[in-house]
């Protein structure tokens, strides 16, 4: 077992916004929510490996749009309420994904309320929908899960029960309704199944990331100290000179432009995360691998909507074998709806490789 202090926090933040690839949150709102956190209590992380097979696990999530939306200390703590309601078990607390708020996903419950916190997050990356943060849930014909969000300023709140696929398309338009984004409680499983379709270690990992960027101060330094934890590369180093982003379905979608020293033109497509880098017209990479926007003033990763014209700025990828990925994401059926809004909203035919 493992305590997650205030001093930790930024390690996991900076190291969560890594493995965000463009979602997941902000390091601003990861920080504040990990300091409120850890100042209620100090939070219990644990292995999956502490936990009994039959125990029960809650996933938290956020769900929606980067760019707006406001989630309060309150809305976590009443989704926790919400699944009482429900009569539903929780023994333990894990994320449904990495990234610089993803990352703290589970904190305040877990201070609040006296549950650990499980190094088993539903993925080691963040992703675009909630189906690919459901371990492969989806794929279970009996499986009912229950779902609890809350969000927004008029505090709206919601508690469905059904299907995975059709619970986690009323979340994602209820958080619309509530102003852009929502917390969410979901998706109740047994320790053993987690273990299985999760994402064990990710937690751990985004630590040493995090650990790693914070050792050093100059920002090509902080690139660097994690590109070389997780084998990656600098694909180039620019400047950003044009970005398109707009709502769709409860995502941020659009492209980044960056031209780098050469004068060679680099498009980051995203919906939510970054999803393919293109060197003119030829394709670089695409997600699921760890594509990264850095800002070459801190060294510190950047979201898809905290991306600015004229910022100098390093592309940066690493291979998806590199990190913990969860069952979500190795289902190619998963990935229809992102190449559908690619391809209405970006006009690109994009193949992902799984």
């Amino acid at each position: 077992m493992d305590i997650i202090r205030l001093g930790d926090v930024e390690k996991y933040v900076y190291g969560g916004a890594v493995l965000g690839g463009g979602g997941g949150g902000s390091i601003e709102e990861g920080v504040k929510i990990g300091r409120l956190a850890t100042q209620i209590s100090p939070i219990k992380l644990l292995d999956v490996d502490e936990m009994h097979d039959e125990e029960s696990l809650v996933t938290i999530s956020m769900v929606g749009v980067q760019s707006k939306g406001v989630i309060l200390p309150y809305h976590h703590i009443r989704i926790i309420e919400l699944m009482k309601m429900f009569n539903v078990n929780i023994d333990g607390l894990i994320g449904s994904e990495c990234g610089a708020t993803a990352v703290t996903h589970g904190w305040i419950q877990a201070a609040v309320y006296g549950k650990p916190v499980i190094d088993c997050p539903c993925d080691g990356r963040a992703h675009p929908t909630g189906v690919m943060g459901a371990m492969g849930l989806h794929k279970i014909r009996d499986y009912r899960t229950v779902q609890a969000a809350c969000g927004g300023k008029e505090n709206l709140e919601i508690i469905v029960s059904g299907s995975i696929e059709a619970t986690s398309r009323i979340i994602r338009q209820f958080s619309m309704e509530a102003g852009g984004c929502v917390t969410v409680a979901r998706n109740p499983v047994k320790v053993d199944y987690a273990k299985r379709n999760g994402a064990p270690g990710a937690l751990k990992q985004a630590y040493k990331i995090g650990e790693a960027i914070l050792s050093v101060d100059k920002p090509e330094d902080r690139i660097e100290s994690a590109m070389k934890i997780l084998n990656g590369k600098i694909i180039c180093r620019g400047e950003v000179r044009g970005k398109r982003m707009e709502v769709e379905g409860g995502f941020d979608v659009g492209y980044i432009e960056i031209v780098d020293e050469g004068n060679e033109l680099y498009k980051v497509t995203f919906v939510n995360e970054y999803m393919s880098v293109h060197k003119w017209d030829e394709t670089v990479t695409t997600f699921p691998n760890l594509i990264n926007i850095f800002s070459l003033k801190t060294g510190l990763p950047l979201n898809s909507a905290e991306v600015k014209l004229e910022e100098p700025v390093a592309i940066t990828v690493a291979d998806k074998n590199a990190i913990k990925i969860g069952e979500g994401l190795r289902d190619r059926k998963l990935y229809e709806p992102i190449k559908s809004i690619m391809k209405d909203k970006l006009d690109l035919e994009l193949e992902f490789k799984i």
